[in-house]
């Protein structure tokens, strides 16, 4: 339930971004964990290339985490 957001070059972090299931340690050090799914993670398994997602948000008094220990 990390999100973080996704590249494929140089300027290219703005629009794509990336929910993982499990640890994905081959990530670390080369993109930006910046959120984690808190609920609703049985629709995130459901989710497949493509899927558009209406609606998300940002809780403001949500506590900072090291993301690294999920």
């Amino acid at each position: 339930g990390s999100v973080g957001m996704a590249l494929s070059g140089k300027d290219t972090g703005g629009s794509q971004f990336f929910i993982t299931l499990s640890p994905q340690p081959h990530l670390e050090g080369g993109y930006t964990c910046f959120g984690r799914v808190i609920s609703g993670m049985p629709v995130v398994e459901r989710m497949t290339a493509g899927d558009r997602i209406i609606k998300a948000w940002i809780e403001n008094d949500a506590p900072i985490l090291d993301f690294r220990h999920f």
